[in-house]
């Protein structure tokens, strides 16, 4: 075949396959609507949220001192472990007060013969007063020694009483139930009487958490006790709680106002734990709540979210609030019976055509 000829049958072989490929390319680009999900939103009042950290406290800490006046001998707890009323935490050294206690028992049992001798005296004074053979003078001063010995009697079992207290004292016991902390003091400190803090005890069956709202978070509304609020431990359990005490007025230094919940049953959240708080502020009139993830930011900082309609994605413009949970309170832009398409947002764009998914129909 002439060179002419082959060039002119490869030319015509090359524009078919050409043409072709074109064919093809063009069936490829003919596809099916994306499937989109859908919510279908409902105007009305949600309550407003914020959240922010709080910290749970004791409401009820003891601290421990001594009674009296010593050296520290033994610690028989655990720091950081549960204690009972009446357990042993620590021992002064009991010998000065065993020996005190020795002291006035002896004391006592002097005082106690001085006491026997004196009555039997008197007693002699009264059958002798009746025949004379002793003055009224003589029977006074029987009388009186006996009333003495009476009241140092007292005073000796009075003194024995305190020195048995002081050497019961030695052991310094919990006086209530609860989480007992670290011991501030050593064995072999010197312990002052009721100014030596031991540690303290803190009792968890009513903890309560202090958080610090700033001004601008709170934007102006009325808070009282009457507002609910909520605490989400660190597994995000939900744990109820009540407010009980509201600052009335603004830290100037930080811009916050203090506030205080009690939680209203018993949980894990010891004293010094964080927790999240959500404090209810108010409630939003006539509003819809959207997932975040189907608000999108525009460059001019306005909201936007698209919409299902006619088999169409439409770009419809919002205004928001603030996050309630996973959602966004939209107050203009939406109306009730409005679909608001939740996925495939990096694919849509305004007027494109969709279809729902299954689920959705």
């Amino acid at each position: 075949m002439p060179p002419f000829l082959r060039l002119v049958c490869a030319s015509v072989t090359a524009l078919a396959l050409l043409t072709g490929c074109k064919e093809t390319a063009s069936k490829k680009t003919i596809s099916t609507p994306i499937a989109v999900q859908t919510i279908q939103v409902t105007e009305n009042d949600h309550p407003l949220w914020i959240s922010l950290l709080g910290q749970a406290e004791g409401s009820r800490e003891v601290d421990i001192k001594a009674q009296v006046s010593g050296s520290l001998k033994h610690i028989r707890f655990t720091e950081g472990s549960a204690v009972k009323a009446g357990d042993i935490l620590y021992e002064i050294d009991p010998a000065p007060f065993e020996a005190q206690l020795n002291l006035a028992r002896a004391n006592t049992q002097s005082v106690r013969a001085e006491l026997s001798n004196a009555s039997k005296t008197f007693e002699r004074s009264k059958q002798l007063i009746r025949t004379g053979a002793i003055s009224q003078q003589s029977y006074d001063a029987d009388k009186r020694a006996l009333e003495v010995a009476k009241a140092k009697y007292q005073a000796a079992q009075a003194s024995e009483r305190d020195a048995s207290i002081d050497l019961s004292w030695t052991k310094v016991r919990a006086p209530v139930d609860g989480q007992i902390e670290k011991s501030l003091v050593n064995p072999g400190a010197l312990i002052n009487a009721q100014s030596t803090l031991l540690t303290k005890i803190t009792q968890h069956d009513d903890v309560r958490v202090n958080f610090a709202p700033s001004s601008r978070a709170l934007a102006g509304a009325t808070i009282t006790t009457n507002n609910a609020v909520r605490i989400l431990d660190e597994q995000g359990h939900l744990i109820p709680a009540t407010l009980d005490f509201v600052a009335q007025s603004i830290n100037p230094q930080t811009s916050t106002r203090t506030m205080r919940a009690r939680l209203d049953q018993a949980t894990g959240i010891i004293p010094g734990d964080f927790v999240r708080v959500q404090l209810m502020i108010g409630t939003r009139k006539n509003a819809v709540l959207i997932p975040q993830k189907s608000v999108r930011q525009l460059p001019d900082g306005t909201y936007s979210v698209f919409v299902f309609k006619d088999g169409q994605a439409i770009q419809q413009l919002i205004k928001v609030d603030r996050w309630t949970g996973p959602d966004w309170i939209a107050t203009e832009g939406l109306k009730t019976g409005d679909l608001v398409i939740t996925n495939q947002q990096l694919k849509l764009r305004n007027g494109l055509t969709v279809r729902l998914d299954k689920q959705d129909s």
